[in-house]
Formats: structure tokens, sequence, C-alpha cells
């Protein structure tokens, strides 16, 4: 059978079950190992809420099918047919809502409404009702009767009229805007535009000191004897139009958008440096990112290793440099990465789109691609990552002077805490600590436990009565006093020349002076 990543129970028991007979279909799961791989995918406290469901045995004497059932049972949706059909009709298309993600929102809505053989009406009559647009509905109307019975060709037609629209806005948008030429402080005359509502004293903006109800050429604009500061001229203020701003030139970066939901790229005077990695055996150039938390690739490379690989669900949101918006992530992967003669493990996000593939700054560390050395990487004409050659004595050191910081660091905090090695050993019989249930509660149980394995202050016991395994601290066990046993020939009491502890002098009180004490007989 083959092996690979084992999907974790998440969200809806029906969805889970889903992907779990897809990956028994995948890697052809005998019958016998399905309950198996099914355990493996829950988690702690899942597969104990399993074992309670069909206690008294164990879920691993339990058929697939029964443990299939009591999960359905238990984490399964009771959903009622009605609500679900009122909910259905409720379902309207939001004003920013795309026609496709208004057409899957309403589908996923009538999963569960149990329509049968009239699915197909009952979605082209709410998506009619729900477009919300006049567009799309004249649209439809105009169509043939028998095409207007057809949801594809419905929903066709609706995403024309979507698209057309943002074509008209984007025309909107990117037509020029008339402005007046202005040259030495003057409106040329022969440039001069209209004069509309629009563009009236009221809503004018003014060129010197970008305030409004005036305009550059008034009287009245405050900034007209002023000095900018930071261009030293006068007649406006600084930020302004008329600013050219200051003397001194910057190399400043310039950052290209590549789409509203992709990854950014910085370009300047010195290139990025960039690597092939090989990750899973395909060779994938990459951006050396720093800045970058994690690693990226594109639909391209990803389309090169996805039968490879399975992906896995992200609990996690990404979102691009300086952007609030959410990137489209299909899923990640935990992988091998390879570089020259150096490996990494870490895990590879797959962007919905094409981009540059991107590696973080960690990853890159642990390839030995980055480093405070100057001669650990360089980048050549070509623009590729080459691995220079490192003195391994200047590391020696380093770990060699790290190690002695640390070790006074912890005989310090030792000598503080008064921390001393546990003398707890394996095969010692030990008591472990119990909650505090009050003054009258002790602090350690009676069940004895025998000490099975034992690393620095992690102590690992078992009960000998129902073997059950036990993980503590030191800090939480007492080791039970080990009482010699005694011989055949060994006498319990002491030897008669055994030191005895000193005795007190006993004698009559001195106020009895000469008194005589005579028994009394009985």
């Amino acid at each position: 059978m083959a092996t690979g990543s084992i999907p974790q129970f998440s969200g809806k028991i029906e969805h889970y079950m889903q992907r779990l007979e897809s990956y028994f279909l995948i890697h052809k799961t005998d019958a016998d190992l399905k309950k198996h791989v099914l355990i493996m995918g829950l988690s702690e406290s899942q597969y104990e809420t399993l074992t309670d469901l069909v206690s008294p045995e164990m879920p691993q004497d339990v058929s697939y099918d029964n443990l299939v059932l009591q999960l359905k049972r238990h984490y399964g949706t009771v959903t009622n047919k009605m609500v679900e059909r009122a909910k259905f009709r409720e379902v309207k298309r939001s004003p920013n809502e795309s026609v496709t993600d208004f057409v899957a929102r309403l589908r996923a809505q009538a999963r569960s409404c149990e329509f049968g053989n009239v699915l197909h009406d009952n979605l082209l009559e709410q998506f009619r009702i729900g477009v919300q647009s006049k567009t799309i509905r004249e649209r439809i109307t105009a169509m043939a009767a028998e095409q207007q019975s057809k949801l594809q060709a419905v929903i066709d037609v609706a995403l024309q009229v979507e698209v057309d629209e943002k074509m008209d806005s984007v025309k909107l948008n990117s037509a020029p805007e008339t402005v007046s030429a202005v040259r030495n402080g003057r409106v040329n005359s022969g440039a001069r535009p209209k004069h509309t509502e629009s563009n009236s004293k009221s809503q004018a903006i003014c060129y010197r000191c970008s305030r409004t109800g005036h305009l550059a050429i008034s009287n009245s604009c405050p900034a007209k004897d002023k000095t900018c500061k930071d261009c030293g001229k006068r007649g406006h203020f600084a930020k302004s139009k008329f600013c050219k701003g200051t003397t001194k030139h910057h190399t400043v970066a310039k950052v290209e958008e590549m789409s509203e939901e992709t990854l950014f790229a910085v370009k300047g005077k010195s290139e990025i440096p960039k690597c092939d990695v090989t990750v899973l055996g395909e060779s994938i150039l990459f951006l050396i990112d720093t800045g970058a938390c994690n690693n990226i690739i594109d639909l391209a490379a990803y389309n090169r290793i996805k039968h490879k690989v399975m992906l896995q669900p992200i609990s996690e949101a990404l979102y691009a440099y300086g952007s609030d918006k959410q990137l489209n992530m299909i899923g990640c992967f935990d992988t091998e990465m390879k570089c020259a003669a150096y490996i990494a493990k870490a895990t590879v996000y797959v962007f919905n789109g094409y981009a540059k593939c991107l590696l973080s700054g960690k990853t890159a560390t642990d390839l030995h691609l980055l480093s405070f050395d100057s001669n650990v990487y360089n980048v050549s004409a070509e623009n590729q990552c080459e691995i220079g050659e490192i003195d391994d004595t200047v590391y020696d050191k380093a770990n060699i002077n790290d190690a002695m910081a640390k070790l006074k660091c912890k005989e310090y905090a030792d000598a503080r805490r008064g921390a001393r090695e546990s003398e707890v050993e394996v095969g010692d019989e030990v008591l472990l600590r119990e909650e505090d249930k009050g003054k009258l509660s002790c602090n350690f149980g009676n069940d004895r436990h025998v000490v099975t394995s034992k690393q620095g202050s992690d102590i690992v016991c078992e009960n000998p009565s129902n073997g059950k395994v036990t993980r503590r601290n030191s800090t939480f066990v007492k080791v039970i006093p080990k009482t010699p046993s005694l011989n055949k020939n060994d006498s319990p009491v002491g030897d008669a020349n055994t030191q005895q502890r000193p005795q007190r002098v006993r004698k009559q009180p001195d106020w009895y002076g000469d008194v005589v004490i005579h028994a009394l007989d009985e």
C-alpha cells in the first residue's frame, strides 16, 4: 500500500468521510486497514470520544462501518428540510458579490434542502429572483424561451453582463482628466476649461496650499507669500503640487503590485537574489525574501509536482506585504527542500494564481543561503545564488563561545534556584503527586508506580496493577525508600555491644530529706 499524509478530521464529518474515501481509492487501502487509517486521522479528544461511544470494546476491535456509523451519529449535523428551504429562498446576491460566488453559495444552501428531481428548477428560479441586477434580468428575459429554462445558459448571460459592467467601469476610471496648463504661476488661456458646476470655486483645489474654496491665482491663498520648508522656494506650502521636494536624491526601490491577490516584486538597482531549489525532484526558481514568513509557490510550479503530494487545508490566513486582502491559497504540504549539499524541512504553500515563488528567510538560512558572513552567498551576473567557501574554524569558535556562555548562565540559574540533580532512578518505586483537594488531602497518592525510563527531569512510570503509563516531571514524584531484606542468619535485634542511647540519672528528690519510705503490703 502506498503511504502518504492521512487526512485529519476537521469540519463536517460528511466531508471528512468523502476525503477519506478518496484517500482509500488513491492508495488502494485494504478493507481490514481502513479502520486503522480512520483512527489515525482523529485527534486525541476525538479518539477518546470514539472510545466512549464503542465502550466496552476498543475502536481497534470494532468494524470500519460501525465506527463510521458512531462518528456520524455523534458529529453529524441534523437539519430540518422545511427550515433549510426557507433559508434557500432568502439567499440574495450582495452588491459586491460576483456571479460565480453567488451561484456557489446558492448550490451550497440547496444541498440540505432535499429537492431531488426538482433541484434544477429551484436553482434557476432562485437565481433569477436573488441576482439583484436589473440589467441581468432584462438580458435573461430577452433570451429565447428554450434557453431561459437552462440554468447554465442563464448563468453564462449573467457572467457576460458582469464582464461588460467591469469593462465600462475601467473605461470610466481610465478617462483622462482635463486640467489647466500652468506656466510661471499663470493659467494658460488656451487650455482653460469651461466653467461648469463640477469645477466651481466651491469644489476647486488650490495647488499652492492644497485647500479647497479658491484657486492658486487667488490673492486670498495663505501660501502665496510663504516659503516652502522642503524646497525653500516662495509661494507654496510643502507637499503641495507646486513643491518639487528636497534637492537631495534618494534611491528608492520601485514596488510593483502584480495583482490584487498576488505577491509583490521589488525592483531597484540591485537584483533580488534567486536560487534554484529542488522540491520533490523538481528544480524550482525561488526569490530569496528575508521578510517572507512562508515558502510560497504558484500554480505553474505546483502542476509539476502535484502528482507527488497531497495538499492539506490551511488553518491560517496569509496576506501580501502592505495589503489587508487575504491571499487565495489552495493548500499546503510538508516536504524537504534541497540546495547544493544542504537539505531543510519546510512547509510550502500553494498560491491559486501565477506569480514568482518566494523562499522564506528561515528556510534560506537552513539551506545556508543567508548568513552574516559576507562570503556565504554572492549574486552572479546570471542572478543565481552561489555558495561560497566558509571557514569551519569560524563556526567552531562561535559554537564554543556560545556553549560556554550558556553553561555559565545555567550554573548561575541553578545556584539561585537551588536546583540539584534528581535522585530518581529506573526501577525505583515512586508515588505521584495529586491535586490539592483540601487541607486534609494527601500530597501524594497511594498507588505505587515503577519508573521505566528517565531522560533529564522527564520521568515515565507504570502502575503494575493496571498497566497504566504516566509521564511526569521529577518534582511531581516521590521515591519510596527501599527497606533492606533480612537474611536467615540476620537478627532483627541489635547486638549486646551495640551502643545504646544515654539514660538520665534517676535519684530521690532532695526535698524528701531523711524521710523513710515504707512499702505498703496489700
